[in-house]
């Protein structure tokens, strides 16, 4: 599975962020993610081989075994360099601006859709209620669901300000967001 990807759309927990989002922030995010995601893409094969689709890690837990990885596979500092040139602090406050960024893109879906947590809700209830599902699977679905209505909750707390710097890329975030989901 793709770094990026893991990193950001696991259905893991988020912190809440301390500053808000500007417009700067997300142009410099979606203007940068190309170049930065091809160089991950293209050290793919050199990165430690770990399938973190099927782990039940915090973002926070996540993003610290990336990057880990990075150093493991003696990338983290070229990496660095980039992510430094593409206007970051460093690895760390890029991929941290990734997650605010995506949560608050999922804030703005909840907020055009209000039912999708209560159907997740739903959902875990229903899960949690049946009897025919092995105990192994039932508890693999309930983590997963688990986590996708924490993360929803998480994201129906991000500021108006943040929602209002990612509302007009909206479009261009589903397009990026999409061919992330196609790899």
């Amino acid at each position: 599975m793709r770094f990026l990807s893991a990193l950001l759309f696991s259905l893991l927990a988020f912190n809440l962020y301390a500053s808000d989002l500007t417009r700067a922030d997300v142009e410099r995010w979606i203007k940068t993610h190309g170049e930065l995601q091809s160089w991950l893409d293209q050290h793919q094969e050199q990165l430690p081989d770990e399938d973190f689709a099927n782990t039940n890690l915090s973002m926070e837990e996540l993003m610290a075994k990336g990057i880990q990885q990075l150093r493991t596979a003696g990338l983290y500092n070229e990496f660095n360099r980039r992510v430094q040139r593409a206007g970051f602090s460093n690895v760390e406050h890029w991929a941290k601006l990734g997650q605010q960024i995506s949560l608050t893109y999922m804030a703005i879906g909840l907020e055009e859709n209000p039912q999708a947590l209560g159907m997740f809700e739903a959902q875990l209830r229903e899960l949690r209620s049946a009897r025919d599902i092995p105990a192994e699977e039932k508890a693999m679905y309930e983590a997963m669901l688990n986590e996708s209505i924490n993360m929803m909750r998480q994201a129906q707390r991000m500021s108006s300000a943040s929602k209002a710097a990612v509302r007009p890329y909206q479009r261009q975030l589903e397009e990026l967001f999409d061919q992330e989901d196609s790899y």
